[in-house]
């Protein structure tokens, strides 16, 4: 099975920016494909609830993978990586939800 670090080095090989190169173009265009392949993903959506379009799963995945990809580049321009995102993400929702999800602890928020 495929890791998050996997996952990013593949991606990379289809990345316009290399290493070296400007930070600031590769945060824009992250940033910029970031948003354009969200709001695809929300039309999708809109489409699905109030337009009754059908909306078929694999129209879904193929949106959150190119949301992945450039997560993926914005990741690689900062010099993190998926996995530390991922891993330190865990860590933050286990010190704020110890028990999952609950309202209180939503209301309570320590950071």
């Amino acid at each position: 099975m495929m890791n998050f670090n996997d996952y990013q080095i593949l991606a990379r090989r289809t990345s316009k920016f290399k290493l070296g190169e400007s930070i600031r173009e590769n945060v824009l265009m992250a940033a910029l494909g970031l948003s354009g392949e969200v709001g695809e993903l929300n039309d999708n959506i809109k489409k699905m609830f109030y337009h009754q379009h059908p909306t078929s799963r694999i129209d879904i995945e193929a949106e959150l993978g190119d949301i992945l990809w450039y997560l993926s580049e914005m990741a690689y321009a900062f010099n993190f990586n998926l996995q530390d995102i991922a891993s330190n993400n865990i860590r933050k929702l286990e010190r704020r939800y110890p028990s999952g999800f609950s309202v209180e602890d939503s209301l309570d928020r320590k950071e």
